[in-house]
Protein backbone atom coordinates (compact mmCIF):
# COMPACT_ATOMS: atom_id res chain seq x y z
CA UNK A 1 0.00 0.00 0.00
CA UNK A 2 1.25 2.99 -1.01
CA UNK A 3 1.77 5.82 2.26
CA UNK A 4 3.54 8.62 0.09
CA UNK A 5 0.83 9.86 -0.98
CA UNK A 6 -0.18 13.28 -0.47
CA UNK A 7 -3.87 13.71 1.28
CA UNK A 8 -6.87 14.80 -1.46
CA UNK A 9 -8.42 17.53 -1.33
CA UNK A 10 -6.70 18.90 1.21
CA UNK A 11 -7.04 22.33 2.92
CA UNK A 12 -4.58 23.15 5.20
CA UNK A 13 -5.16 26.27 6.41
CA UNK A 14 -9.05 25.40 7.20
CA UNK A 15 -8.02 22.59 8.49
CA UNK A 16 -5.48 24.50 11.37
CA UNK A 17 -8.15 27.19 11.60
CA UNK A 18 -10.79 24.64 12.55
CA UNK A 19 -9.24 24.22 15.36
CA UNK A 20 -8.47 27.09 16.95
CA UNK A 21 -11.58 27.68 18.29
CA UNK A 22 -10.72 24.86 20.48
CA UNK A 23 -7.11 25.88 21.44
CA UNK A 24 -8.00 29.05 22.30
CA UNK A 25 -10.08 27.61 25.67
CA UNK A 26 -6.51 26.53 26.48
CA UNK A 27 -4.35 28.67 25.11
CA UNK A 28 -6.71 31.58 26.40
CA UNK A 29 -5.90 31.88 29.78
CA UNK A 30 -1.76 31.03 29.65
CA UNK A 31 0.37 33.66 31.12
CA UNK A 32 2.91 33.96 28.46
CA UNK A 33 2.23 35.17 25.07
CA UNK A 34 0.60 32.80 22.34
CA UNK A 35 0.07 33.02 18.54
CA UNK A 36 -0.31 30.15 16.12
CA UNK A 37 0.41 30.49 12.30
CA UNK A 38 -0.88 28.69 9.32
CA UNK A 39 0.82 28.10 6.31
CA UNK A 40 4.24 29.14 4.52
CA UNK A 41 3.42 32.76 5.17
CA UNK A 42 2.72 32.45 8.21
CA UNK A 43 -1.21 33.57 8.67
CA UNK A 44 -2.14 34.55 12.05
CA UNK A 45 -4.94 32.45 13.15
CA UNK A 46 -4.75 32.64 17.11
CA UNK A 47 -3.31 35.52 19.56
CA UNK A 48 -4.21 34.90 23.09
CA UNK A 49 -4.69 37.66 25.98
CA UNK A 50 -1.04 37.53 27.29
CA UNK A 51 0.17 37.97 23.50
CA UNK A 52 -2.47 41.65 23.23
CA UNK A 53 -1.25 42.82 26.61
CA UNK A 54 2.46 42.66 25.39
CA UNK A 55 1.01 44.01 21.21
CA UNK A 56 -2.15 45.72 21.57
CA UNK A 57 -2.61 46.00 18.30
CA UNK A 58 -2.24 42.56 17.79
CA UNK A 59 -5.87 41.26 17.49
CA UNK A 60 -6.43 43.74 14.52
CA UNK A 61 -3.51 41.74 12.94
CA UNK A 62 -5.45 38.60 12.59
CA UNK A 63 -5.46 37.15 9.09
CA UNK A 64 -2.08 38.69 8.03
CA UNK A 65 0.78 37.09 7.77
CA UNK A 66 3.24 37.41 10.86
CA UNK A 67 5.97 38.97 9.01
CA UNK A 68 3.94 41.87 7.93
CA UNK A 69 2.68 41.92 11.58
CA UNK A 70 5.67 42.58 13.15
CA UNK A 71 8.58 43.23 9.85
CA UNK A 72 10.92 43.93 12.31
CA UNK A 73 11.55 40.52 13.13
CA UNK A 74 12.57 40.16 9.42
CA UNK A 75 15.51 41.78 10.24
CA UNK A 76 16.00 39.92 13.99
CA UNK A 77 16.34 36.16 12.80
CA UNK A 78 13.23 35.12 13.52
CA UNK A 79 11.28 35.09 9.79
CA UNK A 80 14.08 32.72 8.58
CA UNK A 81 13.52 30.41 11.85
CA UNK A 82 10.07 30.20 11.14
CA UNK A 83 10.62 29.45 7.70
CA UNK A 84 13.19 26.57 8.86
CA UNK A 85 10.21 25.05 10.86
CA UNK A 86 7.71 24.93 8.50
CA UNK A 87 10.30 23.49 6.69
CA UNK A 88 12.13 20.89 8.90
CA UNK A 89 9.12 20.10 11.30
CA UNK A 90 11.63 20.69 13.82
CA UNK A 91 10.74 22.81 16.97
CA UNK A 92 13.51 26.02 18.02
CA UNK A 93 14.12 28.69 20.24
CA UNK A 94 15.36 31.53 19.30
CA UNK A 95 16.47 35.43 20.81
CA UNK A 96 14.42 38.33 19.36
CA UNK A 97 15.58 41.62 20.28
CA UNK A 98 12.63 42.99 18.66
CA UNK A 99 10.27 41.17 21.32
CA UNK A 100 12.30 42.88 24.35
CA UNK A 101 9.94 43.12 27.08
CA UNK A 102 10.01 46.85 28.38
CA UNK A 103 10.39 45.91 31.79
CA UNK A 104 13.30 44.02 31.67
CA UNK A 105 16.39 45.79 30.77
CA UNK A 106 19.01 44.10 29.44
CA UNK A 107 17.22 40.83 28.01
CA UNK A 108 15.92 39.97 24.43
CA UNK A 109 13.23 37.89 24.14
CA UNK A 110 12.78 34.13 22.84
CA UNK A 111 10.77 33.22 20.60
CA UNK A 112 9.71 28.85 21.03
CA UNK A 113 8.43 27.64 17.96
CA UNK A 114 6.86 24.48 17.77
CA UNK A 115 5.53 22.53 14.25
CA UNK A 116 1.81 22.03 13.88
CA UNK A 117 1.34 18.48 12.38
CA UNK A 118 -1.31 16.98 10.41
CA UNK A 119 -2.38 13.30 10.54
CA UNK A 120 0.25 12.77 7.75
CA UNK A 121 2.88 14.25 9.81
CA UNK A 122 3.43 17.40 7.35
CA UNK A 123 3.59 20.55 9.48
CA UNK A 124 0.53 22.79 8.53
CA UNK A 125 0.82 25.74 10.83
CA UNK A 126 3.19 26.64 14.04
CA UNK A 127 2.81 27.88 17.43
CA UNK A 128 4.70 30.57 18.59
CA UNK A 129 5.54 31.81 22.37
CA UNK A 130 7.18 34.50 23.48
CA UNK A 131 9.75 34.67 26.71
CA UNK A 132 12.12 36.85 28.49
CA UNK A 133 14.95 34.82 29.71
CA UNK A 134 18.41 36.53 29.43
CA UNK A 135 21.14 35.69 26.47
CA UNK A 136 23.41 34.09 29.34
CA UNK A 137 20.10 31.58 29.86
CA UNK A 138 19.73 30.66 25.91
CA UNK A 139 23.60 30.25 25.76
CA UNK A 140 23.22 28.05 28.84
CA UNK A 141 20.39 26.01 26.97
CA UNK A 142 21.97 25.71 24.22
CA UNK A 143 25.12 24.50 25.56
CA UNK A 144 23.36 21.85 27.82
CA UNK A 145 20.42 20.31 26.08
CA UNK A 146 19.33 18.47 29.29
CA UNK A 147 19.43 21.56 31.49
CA UNK A 148 15.60 22.25 32.29
CA UNK A 149 15.12 26.35 33.38
CA UNK A 150 12.21 26.86 35.31
CA UNK A 151 11.08 28.81 32.37
CA UNK A 152 10.57 25.86 30.65
CA UNK A 153 8.13 24.24 32.50
CA UNK A 154 4.93 25.74 31.13
CA UNK A 155 6.55 25.22 27.69
CA UNK A 156 7.05 21.46 28.05
CA UNK A 157 3.36 20.74 29.37
CA UNK A 158 1.86 23.10 26.77
CA UNK A 159 3.92 21.17 24.04
CA UNK A 160 2.82 17.88 25.80
CA UNK A 161 -0.87 19.12 25.81
CA UNK A 162 -0.88 20.07 22.25
CA UNK A 163 0.77 16.45 21.64
CA UNK A 164 -2.06 14.89 23.13
CA UNK A 165 -4.90 16.76 21.59
CA UNK A 166 -3.39 16.30 18.50
CA UNK A 167 -2.50 12.07 19.32
CA UNK A 168 -6.07 12.23 19.77
CA UNK A 169 -7.51 14.53 16.51
CA UNK A 170 -5.37 12.06 14.53
CA UNK A 171 -6.83 8.45 16.27
CA UNK A 172 -10.45 10.35 15.22
CA UNK A 173 -9.47 11.32 12.10
CA UNK A 174 -8.57 7.64 11.09
CA UNK A 175 -11.02 6.06 12.65
CA UNK A 176 -13.67 8.15 10.09
CA UNK A 177 -11.23 8.01 7.22
CA UNK A 178 -9.80 5.57 4.39
CA UNK A 179 -6.33 5.25 5.08
CA UNK A 180 -5.19 4.93 1.51
CA UNK A 181 -6.75 7.64 -0.47
CA UNK A 182 -8.15 10.25 2.83
CA UNK A 183 -11.70 9.93 1.87
CA UNK A 184 -14.06 9.48 4.47
CA UNK A 185 -14.77 5.80 4.95
CA UNK A 186 -18.36 4.17 5.42
CA UNK A 187 -18.88 5.36 8.62
CA UNK A 188 -18.47 9.05 8.32
CA UNK A 189 -20.55 8.55 5.09
CA UNK A 190 -23.87 7.22 6.92
CA UNK A 191 -23.34 9.70 9.57
CA UNK A 192 -23.53 12.29 7.13
CA UNK A 193 -26.36 10.51 5.39
CA UNK A 194 -28.20 10.16 8.40
CA UNK A 195 -27.80 14.14 8.66
CA UNK A 196 -29.73 15.18 5.75
CA UNK A 197 -32.62 12.71 6.58
CA UNK A 198 -35.90 14.14 5.99
CA UNK A 199 -36.68 13.55 9.47
CA UNK A 200 -33.73 15.54 11.04
CA UNK A 201 -34.76 18.42 9.11
CA UNK A 202 -38.53 20.53 9.61
CA UNK A 203 -37.80 21.65 5.61
CA UNK A 204 -35.65 19.10 4.05
CA UNK A 205 -33.87 19.11 0.60
CA UNK A 206 -33.91 16.14 -1.92
CA UNK A 207 -30.82 13.97 -2.08
CA UNK A 208 -29.00 11.58 -3.63
CA UNK A 209 -26.96 8.21 -2.99
CA UNK A 210 -24.19 6.96 -5.31
CA UNK A 211 -22.90 4.10 -5.37
CA UNK A 212 -19.97 3.21 -7.74
CA UNK A 213 -17.75 0.34 -8.63
CA UNK A 214 -14.33 0.70 -10.43
CA UNK A 215 -13.97 -1.42 -13.60
CA UNK A 216 -11.11 -3.38 -14.47
CA UNK A 217 -9.86 -2.87 -10.67
CA UNK A 218 -8.94 -6.58 -10.60
CA UNK A 219 -7.18 -6.41 -13.56
CA UNK A 220 -5.15 -3.29 -12.98
CA UNK A 221 -4.26 -5.18 -9.55
CA UNK A 222 -3.75 -8.71 -10.83
CA UNK A 223 -1.56 -7.35 -13.81
CA UNK A 224 1.00 -4.67 -12.95
CA UNK A 225 0.54 -5.81 -8.60
CA UNK A 226 -0.92 -4.10 -5.28
CA UNK A 227 1.05 -1.10 -5.38
CA UNK A 228 -0.06 -0.16 -8.96
CA UNK A 229 -3.48 -1.00 -7.69
CA UNK A 230 -3.30 1.65 -4.62
CA UNK A 231 -1.84 4.34 -7.09
CA UNK A 232 -5.42 3.59 -8.85
CA UNK A 233 -7.27 3.60 -6.20
CA UNK A 234 -5.86 7.12 -5.27
CA UNK A 235 -6.35 8.58 -8.76
CA UNK A 236 -9.75 7.48 -8.58
CA UNK A 237 -10.36 9.12 -5.86
CA UNK A 238 -9.11 12.36 -6.64
CA UNK A 239 -10.89 12.23 -10.35
CA UNK A 240 -14.17 11.52 -8.41
CA UNK A 241 -13.72 14.37 -5.70
CA UNK A 242 -13.36 16.53 -8.53
CA UNK A 243 -16.67 16.03 -9.46
CA UNK A 244 -18.42 16.92 -6.70
CA UNK A 245 -19.88 20.36 -5.31
CA UNK A 246 -18.16 21.48 -2.22
CA UNK A 247 -20.94 20.54 0.38
CA UNK A 248 -21.14 16.70 -1.67
CA UNK A 249 -19.10 13.68 -0.08
CA UNK A 250 -17.44 11.06 -2.28
CA UNK A 251 -16.28 7.97 0.48
CA UNK A 252 -14.04 4.74 -0.56
CA UNK A 253 -15.83 2.04 1.32
CA UNK A 254 -13.42 -0.66 0.33
CA UNK A 255 -11.79 -2.54 -2.73
CA UNK A 256 -13.03 -0.51 -5.50
CA UNK A 257 -16.45 0.61 -3.99
CA UNK A 258 -17.04 4.22 -4.02
CA UNK A 259 -19.98 6.12 -2.41
CA UNK A 260 -21.05 9.66 -3.38
CA UNK A 261 -23.92 11.42 -1.04
CA UNK A 262 -25.27 14.58 -3.31
CA UNK A 263 -26.96 17.42 -1.50
CA UNK A 264 -29.53 19.50 -2.48
CA UNK A 265 -30.28 17.71 -6.08
CA UNK A 266 -32.89 19.76 -8.38
CA UNK A 267 -34.42 16.12 -9.23
CA UNK A 268 -33.36 13.25 -11.04
CA UNK A 269 -31.84 15.48 -14.46
CA UNK A 270 -28.71 17.22 -11.66
CA UNK A 271 -27.83 13.37 -10.23
CA UNK A 272 -27.65 12.13 -13.86
CA UNK A 273 -25.71 15.04 -14.83
CA UNK A 274 -23.07 14.61 -11.93
CA UNK A 275 -23.02 10.74 -13.11
CA UNK A 276 -22.39 11.54 -16.57
CA UNK A 277 -19.69 13.84 -15.58
CA UNK A 278 -18.25 10.95 -13.54
CA UNK A 279 -18.39 8.69 -16.33
CA UNK A 280 -16.57 11.37 -18.82
CA UNK A 281 -13.94 11.97 -16.08
CA UNK A 282 -13.03 8.26 -15.58
CA UNK A 283 -12.85 7.37 -19.20
CA UNK A 284 -10.02 9.62 -19.74
CA UNK A 285 -6.96 7.35 -19.89
CA UNK A 286 -4.91 6.55 -16.14
CA UNK A 287 -0.94 7.47 -16.12
CA UNK A 288 -0.01 4.67 -13.42
CA UNK A 289 3.61 3.69 -12.80
CA UNK A 290 4.50 4.30 -16.53
CA UNK A 291 1.22 2.22 -17.50
CA UNK A 292 -1.61 3.22 -19.73
CA UNK A 293 -5.40 2.29 -18.09
CA UNK A 294 -8.46 2.72 -19.54
CA UNK A 295 -11.25 2.30 -17.40
CA UNK A 296 -14.44 3.46 -15.98
CA UNK A 297 -17.93 2.74 -13.34
CA UNK A 298 -20.63 1.27 -12.97
CA UNK A 299 -23.09 3.66 -10.96
CA UNK A 300 -26.28 3.19 -8.83
CA UNK A 301 -28.53 5.98 -8.03
CA UNK A 302 -31.18 6.07 -5.72
CA UNK A 303 -33.18 9.25 -4.60
CA UNK A 304 -34.10 10.18 -1.78
CA UNK A 305 -38.03 10.83 -0.84
CA UNK A 306 -40.02 11.82 1.86
CA UNK A 307 -40.23 8.41 2.97
CA UNK A 308 -36.15 8.26 3.18
CA UNK A 309 -35.60 7.29 6.89
CA UNK A 310 -33.03 4.87 7.46
CA UNK A 311 -29.06 4.84 5.75
CA UNK A 312 -28.92 1.60 5.66
CA UNK A 313 -31.75 1.09 3.52
CA UNK A 314 -30.82 3.94 1.24
CA UNK A 315 -27.50 2.03 0.71
CA UNK A 316 -29.58 -1.20 -0.38
CA UNK A 317 -31.45 0.31 -2.91
CA UNK A 318 -28.36 2.28 -4.15
CA UNK A 319 -26.77 -1.20 -3.91
CA UNK A 320 -30.10 -3.15 -6.10
CA UNK A 321 -29.15 -0.21 -9.19
CA UNK A 322 -25.47 -0.93 -8.82
CA UNK A 323 -26.22 -4.63 -9.50
CA UNK A 324 -28.39 -3.58 -12.22
CA UNK A 325 -25.94 -1.42 -13.94
CA UNK A 326 -23.30 -3.65 -13.42
CA UNK A 327 -25.38 -6.26 -15.40
CA UNK A 328 -25.94 -4.35 -18.58
CA UNK A 329 -22.62 -3.93 -18.96
CA UNK A 330 -19.32 -1.73 -18.29
CA UNK A 331 -19.83 2.25 -17.59
CA UNK A 332 -23.37 2.53 -17.18
CA UNK A 333 -25.66 3.74 -14.18
CA UNK A 334 -29.11 3.12 -12.91
CA UNK A 335 -31.53 4.64 -11.45
CA UNK A 336 -33.21 2.81 -8.34
CA UNK A 337 -36.76 2.10 -8.87
CA UNK A 338 -38.80 0.31 -6.27
CA UNK A 339 -39.63 -2.60 -8.63
CA UNK A 340 -35.93 -3.62 -8.54
CA UNK A 341 -36.16 -4.42 -4.78
CA UNK A 342 -39.26 -6.77 -5.39
CA UNK A 343 -36.96 -8.23 -8.16
CA UNK A 344 -34.82 -8.68 -6.18
CA UNK A 345 -36.60 -10.15 -3.21
CA UNK A 346 -38.47 -12.32 -5.86
CA UNK A 347 -34.89 -13.72 -7.33
CA UNK A 348 -33.83 -14.63 -3.50
CA UNK A 349 -37.00 -16.53 -2.61
CA UNK A 350 -36.49 -18.35 -6.05
CA UNK A 351 -33.24 -19.04 -5.63
CA UNK A 352 -33.94 -20.21 -1.73
CA UNK A 353 -36.70 -22.54 -3.37
CA UNK A 354 -34.41 -23.82 -5.94
CA UNK A 355 -31.57 -24.76 -3.06
CA UNK A 356 -34.22 -26.46 -0.94
CA UNK A 357 -35.50 -28.11 -4.11
CA UNK A 358 -31.96 -29.47 -4.98
CA UNK A 359 -31.55 -30.75 -1.41
CA UNK A 360 -34.85 -32.77 -0.91
CA UNK A 361 -34.23 -34.20 -4.45
CA UNK A 362 -37.41 -32.94 -5.59
CA UNK A 363 -35.92 -31.81 -9.48
CA UNK A 364 -36.89 -34.73 -11.93
CA UNK A 365 -35.67 -34.51 -15.58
Amino acid sequence: MATNEKRINSDQDSDVADRVPMWGSVLGRSPRPIAITTGETHIVRFVNAAFVRRHVEARTLLLRSFGDCFPEVKDDGVGAVLDEVFSSGEPQVVASRAHSHAEHDGTVGSYIVWPILDEYEEVVGLVLQIDDPSEQVLARRRADQTAVEPWEISERLLLAGLREQARAETAWHRALHDQLTGLPNRGLFLDRLEQVLPANHRDPSPFAVLLLDVDRFKTVNDTFGHAAGDHFLQEIARRLSSCIRPDDTVARFGGDEFALLLVEVRGVSEAIHIADRIHQCLSEPFDIDGHTILSNASIGIMLSTSQSVRPDELLRDADIALYRAKALGKGRYVIFDPVMNEQAQELVRVEAELHHAIEREELRR
